[in-house]
């Protein structure tokens, strides 16, 4: 209830939605249901996209001038990438490190004393993107 509330509140007084992140997002349209519903998902989803894409960013810095791996695809909730057989772990490992940074709530329009890690899955193929499976 808290968080619908102030979402009504938000779209109520044309304030901006800022995420976590500082992303920012003001609503000029009419307040109906479905802006409301579209608004409800707005920081949920914002949020996680934003978190996959600044840990990408992350990994990808960490290659300074000798990159070991390649992104080829970015979707919202996950990230695809391509690297030696020999990297696996280390690709791995700097994964986990960089996509499970905490997320700092105690920021953006629903401040909370709140640090959020999202748990991450990884798979990975020696041949093709269909024959993937899981890596603990």
């Amino acid at each position: 209830g808290v968080f619908h509330a102030r979402v009504q509140e938000l779209l109520e007084t044309r304030q901006t939605f800022e995420t976590p992140q500082g992303r920012k997002r003001t609503n000029f349209k009419r307040v109906d249901t479905d802006t409301v519903k579209e608004f409800y998902s707005y920081i949920p989803q914002a949020t996680v996209s934003d978190d996959v894409k600044s840990g990408m960013l992350r990994m990808w810095r960490t290659q300074d001038n000798d990159p070991w791996f390649w992104f080829l695809n970015e979707a919202h909730d996950s990230a695809l990438a391509e690297t030696h057989r020999d990297n696996k772990e280390r690709y791995a490992d700097l994964f986990r490190k960089e996509m499970q940074q905490p997320i700092d709530f105690r920021r953006g329009s629903f401040a909370r004393d709140l640090q959020l890690v999202i748990p991450v899955e990884l798979a990975w193929s020696d041949t093709n993107w269909k024959g993937m499976e899981g890596i603990r």
